[in-house]
């Protein structure tokens, strides 16, 4: 196919679009380089709006593991970046010292999220279950 002289081809268009994606895969690749967990695994749809304000008030959060598998328990920075805590084998439990408005998130060991966590002054457990 050929366009008019000036106008993009159809064969350009999948040019450009071709090397918009190669450029799209190079940054995410720096990123997985930099950072390998924050490209790693599958993210709850909230997650990509996810993280921690700042603080106000200190809390203790505890986690149980009701699972059959290990989880893996981030922190979220305030840029939206996953910080690893700890892993927590099936009937485990986990006690932090954060603070209200920071988020969580808690994975499966292959990096997919499982569920966002916030904890609250009245709601400080989180009972992550099958």
């Amino acid at each position: 196919m050929s366009g008019e002289r000036g106008k993009p081809t159809h064969r350009r268009a999948m040019s450009s679009a071709l090397i918009a994606l190669v450029v799209a895969c190079s940054v995410l690749g720096l990123l997985a380089e930099a950072n390998p967990l924050q490209a790693a695994g599958l993210r709850c749809k909230e997650e990509a709006n996810a993280h921690s304000m700042k603080p106000t008030s200190p809390i203790k959060a505890k986690m149980f593991n009701k699972r059959a598998e290990a989880i893996r328990i981030y922190w979220i920075n305030e840029n939206g970046a996953r910080v690893f805590y700890q892993q927590l084998a099936s009937g485990g439990t986990f006690t932090v010292d954060t603070f209200v408005r920071h988020a969580w998130v808690v994975t499966n060991t292959q990096e997919d999220c499982i569920r966002i966590y916030y904890p609250q002054p009245y709601n400080y457990e989180l009972v992550v279950e099958d």
